[in-house]
Formats: C-alpha cells, structure tokens, sequence
C-alpha cells in the first residue's frame, strides 16, 4: 500500500465528516458506554457513530480500488466486519478523538486516521474541524 495515497483519498473523506460532526454538537445525542473509571473512556454520541460509518463506508470503496488492510475503529459497528480480518496493513480510526470535549461543548476535537504496517505506525491524518486544518504525515 502506498500510504501517501491512501492519506490523500480519505483526507476529503475525514475533513467533510469532521465538518459534520461540529455542525451537529449542540443537538447531537449522548450516553454512557458502561461500568469504566474514566469518564473520557464512558462518553459515546451519536457523532462517534455518525462519523465512523461514514469514514468506514468510504474505506470500503478503497478496498474495491485495489488497497488491502484491515480496520479497526474505535466503536463497535457493522461495517467493522465488512473489513479483511488478515492483512499487515492495518488502519485505526478513531471518530471524534475528545469526545468528553466535544459533548461538553468544546469545538477542539479531531478525527484520526492511522495506519500501521507489520505493527509500525506508517502515516496519520488528523483533521481538526475547528480550524479546519488536516495534518497529514507518512513514513
């Protein structure tokens, strides 16, 4: 896989859901994951969820255009067992990197994008939609 493209075809992807999800934070539903110490680890909204499958249902479109990789996401979906269980490509996303700021508000949240081979991270996206900014790096 060639990371440097990959990054670039997802990067509209992450920044239109990034947008997205700031547009519906005030009005955006909330709960309780369950029983965890951390209040950051408890948190989950709609926006998580939102954003995931939207982000999942174009990485799936990658898979058709020749790349391989496993995912895993942060939130628990249907679409995570769309994805190849083997590979030595692995992506992680993660929806809405703060959720207990986002919930509580607080515009300053991102949405991340990491890739991984054979256990070594090889490149990131990380969009924050408050300033609008992407950043992008690759090994």
């Amino acid at each position: 896989m060639i990371i440097e493209h990959f990054l670039e075809e997802i990067q509209p992807v992450v920044e239109r859901y990034g947008r997205y999800a700031l547009l519906i934070q005030r009005a955006v539903y909330s709960d309780d994951k369950g029983d965890f110490p951390n209040e950051a680890e408890r948190i989950f909204t709609d926006a998580d969820l939102i954003v995931q499958e939207g982000i999942s249902r174009e990485l799936k479109k990658l898979l058709s255009r020749g790349y391989h990789f496993r995912l895993f996401a942060e939130e628990d979906s249907p679409y995570n067992d769309e994805f190849p269980k083997q590979s030595n490509t692995l992506v992680v996303l993660d929806p809405i990197d703060g959720t207990l700021l986002y919930k509580r508000g607080h515009s300053w949240f991102s949405v991340i994008v990491s890739i991984y081979q054979d256990g070594c991270i090889k490149g990131a996206l990380v969009h924050t939609p408050a300033d609008g900014r992407t950043y992008c790096a690759a090994h």
